[in-house]
């Protein structure tokens, strides 16, 4: 090879391996770009979800603050239930008065994001610039408030561009969550005819009063859920499967002298107190604002559906096919308007007021059959005397009726109290079957939901059951509201008495008994003691829940303390709850009366009956709750 091409052979030589470095070079740094840029993509993909992560969090938090901030206004408010905006499926079937002013109210078109104080942004100089990292809207239906006393809420929180929604059941937490609840735990001066002053176990009595005195828990007494005072309990060896809670300090409670102490069943296992601190829960001083759900005028804000008004003695007999019969002669309008009652409309479901030779109206023999009231309310009203009310009779008196007993040899309230053969010396109050008295006397087989509240009493005249009581979806709910009183119906009879206040039988030593006659069911049919249950939740808000004649019940047949005999009654037997102002005896250490068997109906916790007495002052807890899909985008808008 000549050197002129050697030379140029070695220079395209060269020339090739700096190509190839230079091909290397760039290869390498595409490749250190291509790291650098994953690099980066990965740090900023790690920060946009952190931030994101950040965000879900957040707006998570920001829905349960709205809910906290809603609890808090019904909590303060009974009434705020019918406070909302309609304008989303959610709101389906609400009514509504108002919004009240509250912006977090929210409808599908408008509504706004109203900010969780302490999420707006703070300046170095610690001032704000009033602009929230975390927000919320709600949403509420009250379809159910009115007949199950649960109001829905769906929350929605927002946090940057991130939304969360939840759905919570808010319920008050009142006397219904408890089986047995008592704001005194002496009896009612006015049904016990005790010549005493109710005081609470740390109130003293002024000079010259007499402190009523405590009602206390039997040793056969088994109480078969949470039970709550105002008071301080007494015990003597009663049996407590589930929590005990009363305003006295924890673990107090009295103790009579000679009796066992109290059984705690509950205590063993879980470690619970044997009594619970607790602050009181205010009964309300009347009933009387539930006849203001048979108003028909209050359709669009606060009655959206109106119940069924009953006037004087009433009667109402409940079927297993769902039905109820219902006699009362002095009904006129079983719906009304004004407050006072000037007006009236008609309401077929309710009922034909007035009297028939037909029959099938309400103040005929026999009564009307109607459907039981969906989710709804029957109140019963002392006869008025208001001029204008159109229930109103003056001087006149209903048609083919008379105030009269069952049998007419006796006063009475012309609807078959006092029964034929029945004797009233025995009860202290003075008129027990009034005859214009706001009276409702009930029994039966109960299906539907619904809630009886009388304006007087309420008398339980037999068995009242559920059908179906034991299914485990059962559906059935019954309330009963007596205002002075809730009366286990427990008649004896006028032709089986002993006046042990006699001389004979005072040199005996039996005068505290008194006069003292035998339940009718000795006398007559089985000639057995008589079970007794009720299924419901009860309710008597400036009176008590006590059995009729539980006192009663010895007769001699000759004047020789040899022919004494005790005439008790069996069980009584309560599912749901009761309520009441003043504590209800239901037997005697001696043997008469009815021994308890009460078990809590665990349904109340969720739900109420329709239209229920409501307490004092409550707070919403949620019994349910659920995250669900957004329901809203940041920008207000509903979510696809």
């Amino acid at each position: 090879m000549s050197g002129g091409l050697f030379r140029r052979f070695r220079a395209l030589h060269q020339d090739g391996e700096r190509g190839a470095v230079l091909v290397t070079v760039i290869g390498t740094a595409a490749v250190l770009m291509i790291i650098v840029t994953t690099v980066l993509a990965t740090a900023v993909s790690g920060t946009i979800k952190s931030n994101r992560d950040e965000d879900w969090n957040n707006a998570g938090a920001a829905a349960y603050a709205g809910l906290a901030d809603y609890q808090s206004r019904i909590s303060a408010d009974n009434s705020y239930e019918q406070y909302g905006a309609l304008g989303t499926s959610f709101s389906t079937g609400s009514t509504f008065s108002s919004t009240k002013g509250n912006k977090a109210f929210s409808t599908s078109t408008n509504g706004e994001w109203v900010g969780v104080p302490g999420s707006d942004n703070v300046a170095a100089d610690g001032s704000r610039d009033g602009k929230y990292r975390q927000s919320f809207r709600y949403e509420v239906n009250n379809a159910n408030y009115y007949g199950q006393g649960v109001v829905k809420v769906r929350v929605t929180g927002k946090a940057g561009t991130v939304t969360r929604s939840l759905v919570a059941n808010l319920k008050g937490t009142g006397f219904i969550n408890y089986l047995y609840f008592t704001d005194y735990e002496s009896g009612d001066p006015a049904i016990t005819g005790d010549s005493c002053t109710p005081l609470h176990w740390n109130e003293t009595a002024p000079r010259g009063v007499t402190k009523c005195a405590a009602i206390q828990f039997a040793a056969r007494d088994t109480l078969a859920g949470p039970v709550r005072s105002n008071d301080q309990f007494t015990i003597c060896g009663a049996t407590f499967q589930n929590d005990v809670q009363s305003t006295t300090a924890d673990g107090v409670y009295s103790k009579p002298s000679g009796c066992s102490s109290a059984i705690f069943a509950k205590n063993s296992t879980t470690g619970l107190k044997q009594v619970q601190h607790v602050s009181s829960i205010g009964l309300p001083p009347t009933n009387t604002n539930l006849m203001q759900e048979t108003r028909s005028d209050l359709k669009t804000s606060t009655v959206p559906q109106p119940g069924c008004l009953y006037t004087g003695p009433t009667t109402i007999k409940f079927t297993s096919a769902g039905k109820m019969t219902v006699y009362s002669p002095w009904t006129k309008a079983v719906q009304i308007t004004g407050d006072p009652a000037s007006g009236s409309t008609a309401a077929p479901a309710c009922g034909t007021p007035g009297y028939s030779s037909s029959g099938n109206t309400l103040g005929s023999p026999g009564g009307q059959t109607l459907d039981v009231l969906p989710n709804n309310l029957a109140y019963v009203q002392n006869v008025p005397s208001t001029t204008g009310d159109p229930n109103r009779w003056g001087s006149t008196t209903p048609s083919n009726y008379s105030c009269k007993s069952a049998d007419g040899s006796q006063s009475g309230n012309g609807v078959g109290y006092p029964a034929a053969g029945e004797t009233t010396k025995t009860l202290s109050v003075s008129t027990p079957y009034g005859c214009q008295s706001g009276d409702v006397f009930v029994q039966g087989q109960f299906k539907g939901a619904m809630t009886v509240a009388a304006q007087n009493y309420v008398y339980v005249t037999g068995d009242l059951t559920y059908v179906n009581s034991g299914a485990s979806a059962n559906p059935n709910l019954l309330g009963l509201v007596g205002q002075k009183a809730v009366w286990v119906y427990n008649p004896v009879a006028s032709s089986m008495c002993t006046d042990f206040t006699s001389t004979y039988w005072d040199r005996q030593g039996y005068s505290s008994w008194g006069y003292q006659c035998v339940p009718m069911n000795w006398v007559s049919g089985s000639r057995a003691a008589k079970d007794f249950e009720i299924d419901a939740a009860i309710a008597s808000n400036n009176g008590t829940f006590t059995v009729q004649n539980y006192d009663q019940g010895r007769y001699a047949a000759s004047n020789s303390p040899s022919a004494i005999r005790t005439y008790g009654q069996g069980t009584l037997t309560v599912l749901g709850s009761i309520a009441q102002k003043y504590r209800g005896p239901v037997a005697t250490t001696g043997g008469t009366g009815f021994s308890k068997a009460y078990s809590y109906d665990k349904r109340l916790l969720t739900t109420a009956p329709p239209k229920f007495l409501q307490p004092v002052a409550t707070t919403y807890g949620a019994t349910t709750q659920v995250e669900v899909k957004p329901a809203f985008s940041a920008d207000g808008t509903p979510a696809s």
